[in-house]
């Protein structure tokens, strides 16, 4: 009965990414909006979390894994991308009883040359109510508002073009908890998106465009060998001519009694380019009074330029 349910899901969720997939012919490599990873604990483990999304980062990577948490807390991350791109990243959840939780994230990178903003909001349910043979199965959708400009900087050409830009994007999440050991994740990033465009330039006038930032489609795995160590293996599955399938694997292992390390890595699959990148990292949780304190610390090698990721997280 549970896997029946679990097929019909993902098969009207392959309608719609065949659906999405076919709709343009236009370049699929995002040039606005790109997903660098957030999260410093994620990138630590390389980028591998949509099947195991067990922390508020689940926000971001999968939200159905926001119903593995009980509490609630906010994380945060800094990230200077490339080394002159700065990332700014919050997000929250916290629990609706025992059916439902809810998140919220914040993203804002840039600079007045040219921002972005992006706001999201998060609701996860576990599908008990229908079936109680599907207590261990969650959906969830993220809501995102996108928001940017450019051409504010004071030092520009006085003709240089200015603008701005508005959209929206829906992402689905879903999540099989099959044992305390296992679990199973998949989602579908920027399902249903739309970015509208305004420009403008003394000489040339105002224009307008729309546009959407390509679909993504993840399908992942965890297995906790003990409640120290986990394994991470998430596919990232080309839905484009112009992009390749990926293969991202990541540990975590807790030494100690506070801290944890943590690494990644990933790979292009049968492509000419493999564009290979490697992730590393710690982190340290501290529990308080009131309040568990966790600081993460995250690398990532490749073959642009390395990045660090600083995170930081309360939960209560």
């Amino acid at each position: 009965m549970k896997s029946g349910y679990i097929k019909i899901i993902i098969l009207l969720s392959l309608l719609f990414v065949y659906g999405a997939a076919s709709a343009e012919d236009l370049s699929h490599i995002p040039g606005a909006f790109v997903d660098i990873g957030y999260g410093a604990r994620p990138m630590g483990m390389g980028g591998a979390f949509v099947g195991l999304a067990d922390d508020r980062n689940a926000v971001m990577w999968n939200p159905a894994g926001l119903m593995k948490l009980k509490d609630q807390g906010v994380s945060f991350m800094w990230a200077k991308q490339l080394g002159f791109i700065p990332y700014n990243y919050f997000c929250y959840s916290r629990s609706l009883g025992e059916q439902y939780r809810i998140g919220g994230g914040l993203i804002f990178s840039g600079d007045d040359l040219m921002s972005e903003t992006t706001f999201l909001i998060s609701l996860a349910s576990s599908l008990a109510k229908l079936n109680p043979f599907l207590e261990e199965l969650a959906l969830a959708m993220n809501l995102k508002i996108r928001s940017s400009s450019f051409g504010n900087n004071s030092d520009g050409d006085p003709d240089r073009v200015t603008g701005d830009a508005f959209g929206y994007g829906l992402d689905l999440g879903l999540m099989w908890i099959f044992s305390e050991k296992i679990s199973f994740g998949m989602l579908l990033r920027d399902l249903l998106n739309d970015i509208t465009w305004n420009s403008s330039q003394i000489e040339l006038g105002a224009s307008e465009y729309s546009e959407s930032v390509p679909l993504e489609w993840t399908i992942g795995a965890s297995y906790r060998h003990s409640p120290s160590s986990v394994m991470v293996i998430d596919v990232r599955k080309a839905l484009y001519k112009d992009v390749e399938d990926r293969l991202i694997v990541g540990v975590e292992q807790k030494v100690f009694k506070i801290i944890y390390l943590r690494a990644g890595w990933g790979q292009n699959i049968g492509a000419k380019y493999s564009n290979q990148e490697t992730g590393m990292g710690f982190g340290i949780v501290k529990q308080l009074k009131n309040f568990d304190f966790q600081f993460d610390f995250a690398y990532m090698l490749n073959d642009l330029k390395n990045t660090p990721r600083l995170g930081v997280s309360l939960n209560w």
